[in-house]
């Protein structure tokens, strides 16, 4: 959906190369959308660049895939990237008759209000049953002066605004928990962004999911290329060698613990060991941490140029929330995150919880994880004996997703992208 003059432009500008709706197959269900509001239409825009797209492209196809998936719901961060518009009057200069939020109404009802989330009680954590089939704006522009009227003598803002005096039709954006490193100074502070990165997974996963979103951007530029920061590799293909970062490993201890969670490899031998350390993106080093460390919440993850890899990561991570089994012991079962070992609800990540409803089981706070996770709370796995709750629950939920096509397991999971990209939010209470 792009349009670029030149190589270098568009290494600058570009941030996804899968289509809109193949991203939606793929599991995203968060787009960071930029527009600039010219000839009473918005047109995408990154920063200066012109993306030689619109909203009716964007919001033709988000409306095509809810109608086949009425499960689904899309969250859009909706930003205003022209710093000249700000709402508080009407843009003249760019060939524009009426206000931002004009324009804004004029899309809504074009496309029909009821393919957008109404929140016209000023919710901040809305249920999924309330949202499944809609678009969830999340709002990242100024309504700046709210009681101007339009040229046909109407309120200019009145259609978008809700009885709480909010933006009516999603959420205001900059309520979320926003964790966004995105300035980088050169290629070398590649390391220090994951490690700001990775602060910010811990620090999500160790707190108890509250009413505020927490969206993390994996993503970054301006000392360095966006596909550089996604994947660490040479130039912008998944199949570019990842570049080198000039320093090395060796025998002797040099460097031992330098940049750890970067690869090292092209090693040569001797009487010692040398290798060179490489360059790994933020999707790679993100994917991998996801699987090690087999967290409960990570709220949004925003990156550009996803893989399977990190998508089907984040699925998985949904997934614990998607489908409960009760076992005849009464504990309340699902596939953990890591995708092999079961793990059961609980409210202290020791006891499992037993005899509850499915209401309540839904609203633990924690789990309990088979495998190493249990070995270390109970001095067990729970695989050794074929009765624990652990044995039976992974032959269980083994044989209830062998019943489930693949694509039913993953269609109603929260991935997210952007015009750009983003990954999983968290608890579907």
């Amino acid at each position: 959906m792009s349009a670029f003059s030149g190589s270098v432009l568009q290494d600058v500008v570009r941030t996804q190369t899968m289509p809109l709706t193949e991203q939606m197959k793929a599991g995203v269900r968060f787009f960071d959308i930029r527009v600039k509001h010219r000839n009473n239409k918005f047109q995408l825009h990154h920063g200066v660049s012109d993306l030689g797209a619109d909203m009716d492209g964007v919001l033709s196809k988000l409306k095509e895939f809810l109608s086949k998936h009425p499960e689904e719901f899309i969250m859009t961060r909706f930003r205003n990237e022209d710093d000249s518009d700000r709402n508080a009057s009407i843009n003249y200069a760019s060939g524009n008759t009426r206000y931002f939020g004009e324009t804004l109404h004029g899309y809504i009802k074009k496309y029909g209000e009821s393919l957008f989330w109404n929140n016209s009680e000023g919710e901040s954590n809305p249920t999924l049953r309330s949202v499944r089939g809609k678009i969830i704006i999340l709002s990242d522009f100024p309504f700046g002066n709210v009681s101007a009227i339009s040229t046909n003598g109407s309120l200019a803002e009145k259609e978008i605004i809700g009885p709480t005096g909010t933006f009516k039709y999603g959420l205001p954006y900059r309520q979320a928990r926003i964790h966004d490193s995105y300035k980088l100074d050169s290629n070398w502070s590649l390391y220090d962004k994951w490690e700001d990165v990775k602060k910010y997974l811990v620090t999500t996963n160790s707190q108890t999911p509250s009413s505020d979103l927490n969206i993390g951007y994996l993503s970054g530029s301006v000392g360095s290329f966006p596909y550089f920061v996604a994947g660490g590799r040479t130039y912008a293909n998944t199949s570019a060698s990842h570049l080198l970062t000039g320093a090395t490993e060796t025998a002797t201890g040099i460097n031992w613990d330098k940049w750890p969670d970067f690869p090292r490899g092209s090693c040569t031998w001797g009487p010692g060991w040398i290798c060179s350390i490489f360059f790994s993106g933020l999707n790679e080093l993100t994917a991998t941490w996801l699987t090690k460390s087999n967290p409960q919440y990570v709220g949004i993850l925003v990156a550009d140029f996803p893989g399977n890899d990190l998508i089907d990561r984040v699925i998985k991570i949904n997934a614990q929330f998607k489908r409960m089994l009760q076992l005849e012991g009464q504990e309340w079962v699902s596939l953990s995150s890591n995708g092999v070992d079961p793990q059961c609800a609980s409210n202290d990540g020791i006891r499992c919880l037993r005899g509850v409803s499915s209401a309540e089981a839904t609203r633990a706070t924690t789990v309990l994880v088979c495998g190493q996770d249990h070995r270390a709370k109970w001095g067990s796995t729970g695989y050794e004996n074929r009765s624990h709750w652990c044995s039976i629950a992974r032959d269980k939920v083994t044989r209830d997703m062998a019943e489930n096509s693949s694509a039913e397991q993953r269609m109603p999971s929260m991935g997210s992208s952007s015009f750009r990209m983003e990954t999983n939010m968290h608890n579907s209470r």
